[in-house]
């Protein structure tokens, strides 16, 4: 490497003269690491590829489970629905299950459809005005009906935000950040059976005066539970 050079000596002695040669072999060795570093690199893709294609594969067989769950409760409960002697009450309760399964199945796809798009790198970002009060709110609310739902009375649910100011804003992409803190939240429920499951935000580098956007302050934000978790991989 560098200015090293890679040499093969022949020494002989004939007649009591002592002659040798010297053969330059840098080009060769540079060649071999060359194709050895390539080698590696290759290996290393492979590697990568293959343990890429297990994720997929575990993450299809999760999904497959995922979606199969609200399919059966729309089709169990839709043909519950063709009882023409069906109460007023079993019937509105029927209908917010297919609804609530409904919803659930539209963001299974979104969440299916996103990924394809990250891989073929389709992913656009558009920022704007995004008052993350206003969405933290809509979410509290949300799971704080759903930990209802699911009868889970020993888990609670709070909420911190740095900034109580109604109209703090950020720049960000409003939809794909409620979709980010929902998907995490949900698995927060889904494996929470009791303690608090806390999410929020906090200022970096910064107090919180409502310029979270001004330069050298950040924002951090968090879900903190005692539940099972989201594998490291």
């Amino acid at each position: 490497t560098g200015n090293t050079k890679h040499v093969i000596v022949s020494v002989k002695l004939a007649n009591g003269i002592l002659s040798g040669t010297i053969l330059d072999i840098t080009e060769r060795k540079q060649l071999e690491e060359r194709n050895k570093k390539y080698e590696l690199e290759l290996i290393e893709a492979m590697e990568k590829a293959m343990e890429s294609e297990k994720l997929k594969t575990a993450f299809l067989a999760n999904m497959s489970n995922e979606i199969l769950t609200p399919m059966n409760t729309i089709m169990g409960f839709s043909d519950l629905l063709n009882n023409p002697d069906l109460p007023d009450d079993k019937l509105l309760h029927f209908s917010e299950q297919i609804n609530t399964s409904s919803n659930t199945l539209v963001n299974l796809i979104d969440n299916i459809i996103d990924i394809a798009k990250v891989e073929s790198g389709e992913v656009r970002i558009k920022l704007s005005e995004c008052k993350i009060n206003h969405l933290l709110l809509d979410l509290y609310a949300c799971f704080d009906n759903e930990i209802k739902e699911k009868g889970k009375d020993k888990v609670y649910l709070r909420l911190k935000r740095a900034s109580k100011d109604k109209d703090f804003a950020i720049l960000s992409e409003p939809y794909r950040l409620k979709r980010i803190m929902s998907n995490i939240l949900k698995n927060a429920v889904n494996y929470t059976d009791s303690g608090k499951i806390e999410f929020g935000y906090s200022i970096l580098d910064g107090e919180s005066d409502g310029k979270a956007t001004s330069q050298g302050q950040m924002l951090q934000f968090f879900v903190m539970d005692k539940g099972k978790g989201i594998p490291k991989e």
